[in-house]
């Protein structure tokens, strides 16, 4: 639904033309930060019978495509604004948004120290599972939070005269 709202409703995209541009930071984010992210939460949910290692790693898959699009994302955005001689950081949405791949990012490495380095003990896995579980959902809550707010500033800067 963003690819086309984006492609059909806003000029489509092209990364050498400054207005279209930008239109790869929400289909980049959305596809990260929500469809990989969200997938990626609910793999070891939906196939709780499935052997561990598969699924661990799908779930190490899904989240590396998750910080790549995301990092795409954030490198439209910068150079759209960059381009247009808009300022960064403007708005809740930025923030909210920009802490959230942050806070992300430092997750994501935690996470693949702790369940990928064999070396890790049993019990420090077992004491960090509930805090990596709590972030995890609380992350995609403020991915929630961006996307909402970035849509929302979207429709109020388009109906502006």
């Amino acid at each position: 639904m963003c690819i086309v709202w984006l492609g059909y409703y806003h000029g489509g995209y092209d990364w050498n033309n400054p207005t279209l541009v930008f239109n790869y930071h929400p289909v980049f984010l959305v596809l990260g930060m929500i469809f990989c992210f969200g997938n990626a939460m609910l793999i070891y949910r939906v196939f709780y019978m499935c052997p561990k290692l598969p699924l661990k790693a799908i779930h190490g898959v899904l989240m590396i495509l998750s910080l790549l699009f995301s990092v795409v994302g954030l490198k439209a955005a910068f150079d759209s604004h960059s381009i247009r001689g808009i300022p960064d950081m403007y708005s809740i949405h930025s923030w909210v948004g920009l802490v959230t791949v942050i806070l992300f990012a430092i997750q994501w490495v935690i996470g693949l120290i702790t369940f990928l380095v064999p070396s890790i003990p049993m019990r420090v896995r077992a004491k960090v599972l509930p805090l990596h579980v709590y972030m995890g959902l609380f992350l995609f809550a403020c991915a929630l939070v961006a996307v909402v707010s970035g849509v929302t500033e979207s429709n109020l800067f388009s109906s502006l005269p």
